[in-house]
């Protein structure tokens, strides 16, 4: 794995991805890598789309998620500043306010654009402490190699079911990150609407939310062209999120909803969204 991040993280941007052209084929056609997962879920999503549109953000998709995989093999093969002139944030005078003022962030985003890329280098691109939630792998040495990948620009990688403790512990202003798209247990989750779908959500951004005082953003990022991305903190503004239960749920997903509306192809269509029934 360290030889393929060497090998793409020195191949001439142009070569880069027409081999990711290559990748995503092979994965679509070849393999069928969770194809039929991918067009279950769109199918769902999008029920009004005709076959032909269908079959075009399927393939969309491939070539995104080739990108990304690609691009995540990249970051074996570290180079310093790499990810700083590849992501943009749009509203950095937001982060140096809450910067200037000693408050904590929560950012609360979901699978589009480069998640890998920007949770490797949010703390480096913020300023900030970056307290990351994550799901360990099963493999421990795959484990280990990513959480060494995504650690290597500051991010501090924590357990998901440990995060709540380490923001309470947490003295010094932080931003605390978490990716809130995957699929909790169904007993134990928010359920709501989302994209015309009966969908179960973690109550976890709300537990954080209400545990100290923060600045809670959505954390929206779009690719500006192949290898480049921008991200946007959009504010969560005028909600009671204390004694209002599931505002703040309801209002993160529909900010992922509208992202996923924008750009179809850049949501991760390929994980089982909708296994579970209210």
């Amino acid at each position: 794995m360290r030889i393929l991040g060497l090998l793409l993280a020195y191949l001439p941007t142009r070569i880069f991805y027409v081999f990711s052209d290559g990748i995503a084929f092979i994965l679509r056609i070849l393999v069928g890598y969770r194809k039929s997962v991918v067009e279950s879920n769109i199918d769902l999503a999008f029920p009004n789309l005709s076959q032909n549109e269908k079959h075009t953000l399927v393939k969309k998709f491939y070539a995104h998620f080739s990108d990304i995989l690609l691009e995540t093999v990249q970051l074996l093969a570290f180079r310093k500043g790499f990810l700083e002139r590849r992501i943009q944030i749009e509203n950095t005078a937001f982060l140096e306010q809450c910067k200037a003022e000693g408050k904590s962030v929560l950012a609360i985003g979901g699978h589009t654009g480069n998640w890998e890329w920007l949770g490797t280098a949010l703390g480096k691109l913020s300023g900030f402490r970056v307290m990351a939630a994550y799901r360990p792998l099963a493999n421990a040495k795959a484990d280990s190699m990513m959480k060494k990948i995504r650690e290597q620009e500051g991010t501090q990688l924590i357990p998901s079911q440990q995060i709540y403790r380490s923001v309470l512990k947490s003295e010094e202003p932080v931003m605390v990150y978490l990716i809130a798209d995957q699929a909790p247990h169904p007993n134990q989750a928010y359920w709501t609407n989302f994209l015309g779908r009966d969908t179960p959500v973690f109550w976890g951004p709300e537990k954080i939310a209400r545990s100290k005082e923060f600045v809670v953003v959505y954390l929206s990022m779009h690719r500006v062209r192949r290898g480049f991305y921008s991200i946007q903190f959009r504010a969560l503004k005028d909600m009671d999120i204390h004694t209002c239960e599931g505002t703040l749920t309801e209002w993160h997903v529909r900010e992922l909803e509208r992202d996923i509306r924008e750009t179809p192809e850049a949501w991760l269509w390929s994980h089982k969204r909708w296994k579970h029934k209210r």
